[in-house]
């Protein structure tokens, strides 16, 4: 990341203690997930983004995810619309026209989001051993 931009998460960081710079730089990894998944670039809708967090959360951390999401205090997915928040205002990010924080609040439970997404890709594609057993 930008020296620049990591400064400047820094600096929201310190004014919102609530949340730490990893959960700030967690937003642009989604926002980047989001992005991925779309055919032509265009303003990210909060849901996606939120969907996007939570692909880059449970890529980046596994089952962990949320246990990690809740270290740094993200309990819900309001809590990404404040971190998006403070970004905007900050002029890291732009909201649309209709964007407010509200839209980020039950996007998913954690419960759905997390462990019961990471149940369905254990049952789909379970664990496997590295090495022959002989």
């Amino acid at each position: 990341m930008q020296d620049r931009l990591q400064e400047q998460i820094n600096e929201i960081a310190q004014r919102d203690r609530r949340y730490p710079a990893e959960a700030y730089v967690l937003v642009f990894e989604g926002l980047e997930c989001a992005l991925a998944r779309m055919s032509t670039r265009r303003h990210v809708t909060p849901c996606e983004l939120v969907e996007g967090v939570r692909e880059a959360a449970l890529s980046q951390f596994g089952l962990l995810a949320r246990a990690v999401l809740e270290s740094w205090n993200i309990h819900d997915t309001g809590a990404v619309g404040d971190l998006v928040f403070n970004l905007i205002r900050r002029g890291l990010l732009e909201a649309g026209e209709d964007d407010t924080p509200q839209q980020f609040q039950g996007v998913f439970s954690f419960d759905d989001g997390f462990e019961l997404a990471f149940e369905k890709v254990l049952e789909t594609d379970p664990p496997r051993l590295a090495t022959r057993i002989v």
